[in-house]
């Protein structure tokens, strides 16, 4: 990363945050990003549910401005948990696939309309 003279931390051009239960997506964190456009992926292990994918007004905090949204499902993976776990490493290798496969999958407009982007993959073609 190129040396500059400033009291702003250096950040990469990417970064990998998780959510919470007040702050779902975890967003509130790129609040301090001065860099714009900033691009969010919001992934889920499963679908969406009944209501489909969050939209940009709904889960984007107050404060935090976005250049576009694309909510990434997988689903189709294996059910892993305490009394499944024997499922734990053939759920993360399709997991693992469908991500792949994801590069090439089409994406659909969101409910949140221009910059709202949906893709659905499904893991359970790559099961072994």
């Amino acid at each position: 990363m190129e040396d500059k003279k400033t009291d702003k931390w250096l950040l990469p051009d990417s970064l990998l945050i998780d959510g919470g239960i007040t702050d779902s997506l975890g967003l509130n964190g790129i609040k301090a990003l001065e860099r714009t456009p900033k691009r969010v992926i919001n992934m889920v292990v499963g679908d969406f549910g009944s209501q489909g994918p969050p939209s940009i007004k709904d889960c984007i905090p107050k404060g935090v401005e976005i250049d576009s949204l694309v909510s990434l499902a997988i689903i189709g993976t294996p059910l892993c948990g305490p009394w499944k776990m024997e499922n734990g490493k053939i759920a993360v290798e399709s997991a693992c696939k469908a991500m792949v496969a994801a590069l090439d999958v089409p994406m659909e407009r969101g409910p949140s309309g221009d910059n709202h982007y949906v893709v659905r993959v499904d893991a359970s073609k790559y099961l072994e």
